[in-house]
């Protein structure tokens, strides 16, 4: 039976002669013309041999610029079950499927009453709803199924020359393949939970139970550059390359690359600038620096199990028992058995007892911090550690005015080591010079001052001459005077009372000192 879906229907029926009769008329009246979008060729055949339907469906989509788009589409379903010699053996393999349905729904129904909100803390009850939902799903829609198959075949054997559309029921039976599958998919991985006596099964979900965070985070990052060079590609290669023609084929296309499976060839072809900078920032950001930092966060999640015993199931420890009583219960010689050791599951005081001991461990490894760099600052100012650029340094240190503290003087040990790597011991040495100097320089102009003034307080009012004189015997000149503004000089007169001391008070007190900025003096 064929028929053709025009916006009209034409039912070419179960007769050749009078389809070909019907094609001929269609064609004679320009059924088919330029207006014309789709064409939907709609059949259904039955091999009895095999006992399986075909339905079959053919689309010719015509574009607005004259080309054809072909989608065809083949279902084949079976839809008569309970025939032949393996009838009793489906029937029974169904009844007993729907029982054990029943059965473990009845226990998970029992197990959530009793556990209320305790239930869906156990990550291992998710599968099980998984697989009794999917099951549900698919005993649901197989009696949907076998409804609507009865439908259509007394429809057919009631009008035998008329067109009966299998399309329902082959898109039940598609859904009912669908929800099978996913459900036998999570019942395998239910398996899982068994081998967790396997020690090395174990250690391997232990070790992705414990990356899982660091690679939820990784797998962020992953896939937003994996995005990005997709759409790059699609945009920039989709019009020239098939493999980018479309976003999914472009999408399995990177996933190639990945792995390893690429056409550098064909991206150099389609753009010789784009595509090798495209293929080789890949390659690097991804394949080299991504992949490696994954079997990174897997190398430390695994060392950080294998390192931390209380992180590790003992469930194989019981296995190794069992095993060793069952060859010491058959007669084989095996030496004496290892008691498993159970780790009971912490309650919430020996969690919170944890959690004190690790902030004491680590205020403890601060305290030590603190302890050591306290010993490191004793070491520091040790008499024999002292060597002469420190000594000179700590002098320049107790020259100053400044009132210091033991933690001032503490703080500023990377900065005197520093001031020591940068100079040497003639430097210090004659920077300790400069400033002694400097200062005796203005405690001795400071005195000068106090006699003065007590002079002054003790004659009365100085006279013109007098003041002159007194300004003459001290004249201090400033490193802005002179030729050489870096350099300081510093004169001082002693009033003469006497022809012979005068002489050789100016011989003995008259001193000028140029005091270099540099650090450098000159007496």
């Amino acid at each position: 039976m064929l028929k053709f879906f025009l916006g009209y229907v034409a039912d070419f029926g179960a007769d050749r002669k009078g389809a070909q009769e019907l094609y001929k008329d269609l064609k004679s009246q320009k059924w088919i013309d330029r207006y014309t979008r789709a064409i939907f060729a709609e059949f259904t055949i039955y091999n009895a041999q095999t006992n399986f339907f075909c339905v079959i469906t053919l689309l010719s989509e015509i574009l607005p610029t004259g080309g054809y788009y072909q989608s065809p589409k083949i279902q084949t379903i079976r839809l008569y079950r309970y025939v032949g010699p393996e009838m009793m053996f489906v029937m029974a393999c169904e009844i007993t499927y729907m029982l054990f349905l029943l059965f473990f729904l009845y226990k998970q129904v029992k197990k959530y009453r009793k556990e209320r909100q305790e239930f869906f803390k156990d990550p291992w009850n998710y599968p099980e709803l998984l697989v009794l939902g999917f099951s549900l799903s698919a005993v649901g829609l197989y009696f949907a199924r076998l409804a609507i198959t009865k439908y259509s075949i007394s429809n057919m054997h009631e009008s035998p020359g008329k067109y009966v559309s299998f399309q329902y029921v082959a898109f039940i039976d598609e859904w009912v393949s669908a929800t099978t599958g996913m459900a036998v998919f999570f019942s395998v991985l239910k398996f899982l939970r068994l081998l967790k006596f396997n020690r090395r099964v174990s250690l391997l979900m232990l070790t992705i139970k414990v990356a899982s965070q660091p690679l939820m985070s990784f797998l962020l990052m992953f896939f937003i550059l994996f995005l990005a060079y997709c759409q790059f590609a699609f945009v920039v290669f989709g019009t020239q390359n098939s493999d980018y023609s479309t976003f999914s084929a472009t999408l399995g296309s990177m996933m190639s690359m990945t792995l390893g499976n690429f056409d550098f060839h064909a991206l150099k072809s389609t753009s010789g600038l784009l595509g090798p900078i495209f293929f080789f920032s890949y390659v690097v950001s991804v394949m080299f620096v991504l992949m490696n930092v994954f079997i990174g966060i897997l190398n430390d999640s695994l060392n950080d199990v294998t390192n931390d015993v209380s992180k590790q199931s003992n469930d194989h420890e019981i296995l190794d028992f069992m095993l060793h009583t069952f060859k010491r219960t058959v007669g084989k010689q095996v030496g004496p058995a290892i008691r498993p050791t159970y780790k009971e599951p912490k309650n919430q005081f020996e969690l919170n007892l944890d959690s004190i001991e690790e902030i004491s461990d680590n205020v403890q490894y601060a305290l030590r911090n603190l302890c050591m760099e306290d010993i490191r600052q004793t070491n520091w100012f040790e008499p024999e550690n002292a060597s002469k650029k420190k000594k000179i340094l700590m002098m320049l240190v107790l020259e100053t005015d400044e009132d210091f503290t033991e933690n001032d003087i503490c703080d500023s040990i990377p900065l005197f080591d520093d001031i020591m790597g940068k100079h040497n011991e003639q430097e210090l040495v004659r920077k300790l010079i400069y400033y002694r100097e400097e200062k005796r320089l203005e405690e001795t102009a400071s005195r000068v001052d106090d006699d003065r003034s007590e002079k002054s307080s003790d004659d009365g009012e100085p006279s013109e001459n007098d003041s002159d004189s007194e300004d003459d015997n001290l004249s201090v000149a400033s490193g802005d005077s002179g030729s050489n503004p870096g350099q300081h000089t510093f004169k001082m007169v002693m009033p003469a009372e006497g022809a012979e001391e005068t002489e050789r008070a100016s011989a003995r007190k008259r001193k000028e000192l140029k005091l270099d900025a540099s650090g450098t003096s000159e007496v």
